[in-house]
């Protein structure tokens, strides 16, 4: 890769990961496209961008850029746990259906960001004890 754009992608690395904490997935997720139009094996940006999706409740396209970083890193366990994840919500349609009301309340404005985040993550760590008590 050039100098030139390996610097570019640097920065769009640190723009990404600051809008992703912000919650600003979709523009985080431009930021990942550009990263990856520069360079289609930037691991990273694949990283981020399943990370954003998962975030966005996107799971299909969460599983896509997951499977995009095990092909450019077999050995990646961490991938491999996401991709995992990615598909048990996926095939549970109870979590899907709660993930999609706690969205909607969100949209409406019944539920604040931090309360939308704070019942997402209740609703994920009870899922995540289910699928590993079965």
């Amino acid at each position: 890769m050039e100098e030139n754009t390996k610097l570019k992608n640097d920065l769009l690395f640190e723009k990404a990961i600051a809008l992703a904490e912000g919650n600003d997935f979709d523009e985080a997720i431009s930021c990942c496209d550009e990263m990856i139009s520069n360079d289609a094996s930037d691991i990273d940006a694949w990283k981020i961008k399943a990370t954003c999706y998962f975030a966005k409740n996107d799971f299909v396209e969460s599983l896509k850029c997951e499977e995009k970083v095990i092909e450019l890193n077999p050995n990646d366990d961490l991938a491999k746990i996401c991709k995992k994840n990615c598909l048990a919500v996926l095939e549970n349609d109870e979590m899907l259906e709660i993930l999609k009301k706690l969205e909607n309340l969100h949209k409406i404005g019944v539920l604040t960001s931090d309360e939308y985040l704070a019942m997402r993550k209740l609703a994920f760590n009870d899922f995540y004890k289910n699928i590993h008590n079965h």
